[in-house]
């Protein structure tokens, strides 16, 4: 998401990454992260949405 915010965004963004990823790694909670890539990066966000339909549907029918 870094990569794909625009530059003048780039400071605001790098921040706000690294404190999701903490909570992430920390406790074990991703919605926040999930939440964010709707905001910043709406495409990114899409392929994540289909990526997970896609193994949650294959792990199913496992």
């Amino acid at each position: 998401m870094y990569h794909t915010a625009k530059p003048e965004n780039k400071k605001f963004v790098k921040p706000l990454l690294i404190t999701l990823w903490m909570t992430a790694l920390l406790g074990n909670v991703t919605e926040p992260l999930e939440f964010t890539f709707v905001f910043i990066a709406p495409f990114l966000y899409v392929i994540y949405a289909l990526i997970i339909g896609i193994s949650a549907s294959n792990f199913t029918t496992l």
